[in-house]
């Protein structure tokens, strides 16, 4: 699932979705992940954009149908992001599929690596390079910040923008912060997780004292933050999708779950190119 935030990529076009250009793009996102091309079944289930916008997201894809969910004009970039999650539930790689029942680990590793992928191919844009910085900015009223939120508004002004972010105390600012100390903890340890257990647990106190009604904007803007941080990182130390994919289904064979991977795997991954 992406969400319908400002473009997060640098390159790609716009384009009108069909199923020999899914077809292309499933087939270009099988060679940036290392897995054989194969013949694919799916469904493509076109919804008016009004419906998007309403549901906070650009485009998803339903594991449960094997259905892409999207408009019917539609930027690559996304329709890539959207490919690589199917293709990881083919192979057995994708663990939050069902949002209901999802772990915040099941949600990051699946939206890691589709950032990873998508990214190596279309790159990022200046937004998407400091998406933490934006959520910081707005926080503290920053006029720069107050301005792109603006133009994703068509319609408001800065004065309603401002009042309309006063006082929020973006508690997905504060998940992110907890989480990256978890990892400095795992890696400042030398991936010990017992050493990380306790720091673990208090996130999850955190996210279920969160309010339901913010559940389902923080967690998704959270992840979306840590996947892209991840992302870009990963590009910047020459890691390969085709690697990280490699290692997570030698991974699954041994029964590891989300959890295990995302630190063994991708923090230790970057943290190792970072020393070499």
């Amino acid at each position: 699932m992406e969400l319908a935030d400002s473009h997060n990529y640098a390159s790609g076009e716009l384009v009108e979705v069909t199923e020999d250009l899914l077809r292309s793009t499933i087939q270009r996102a099988e060679t940036t992940l290392g897995l054989d091309h194969q013949d694919h079944n799916f469904k493509i289930q076109i919804f008016p954009n009004k419906i998007f916008e309403m549901t906070g997201i650009r485009a998803a894809y339903s594991s449960a149908q094997k259905t892409f969910v999207t408009p019917k004009i539609q930027h690559e970039a996304t329709l890539f992001h959207e490919s690589t999650h199917y293709l990881m539930h083919q192979e057995g790689l994708l663990f939050g599929p069902d949002l209901r029942t999802a772990t915040l680990y099941d949600r990051l590793v699946d939206e890691t690596i589709a950032e990873f992928a998508t990214s190596t191919v279309f790159g990022y844009n200046a937004f998407a390079s400091d998406l933490v910085g934006f959520y910081r900015g707005l926080k503290e009223g920053k006029p720069e910040a107050l301005e792109i939120l603006r133009e994703q508004n068509p319609g408001t002004t800065i004065e309603q923008i401002a009042s309309a972010v006063a006082g929020i105390d973006f508690p997905q600012l504060e998940l992110f912060d907890k989480h990256k100390e978890i990892e400095r903890t795992y890696m400042g340890t030398e991936g010990n997780f017992q050493a990380i257990q306790e720091g673990v647990e208090q996130l999850y106190q955190f996210i279920d004292r969160l309010p339901q009604s913010l559940i389902t904007s923080t967690i998704p803007e959270t992840v979306n933050m840590l996947s892209v941080e991840n992302a870009i990182s990963m590009n910047n130390a020459g890691v390969e999708p085709r690697k990280i994919v490699s290692q997570f289904k030698e991974g699954v064979k041994h029964s590891w779950d989300s959890y295990g991977l995302y630190f063994y795997n991708i923090v230790t991954s970057l943290n190792r190119s970072r020393s070499e």
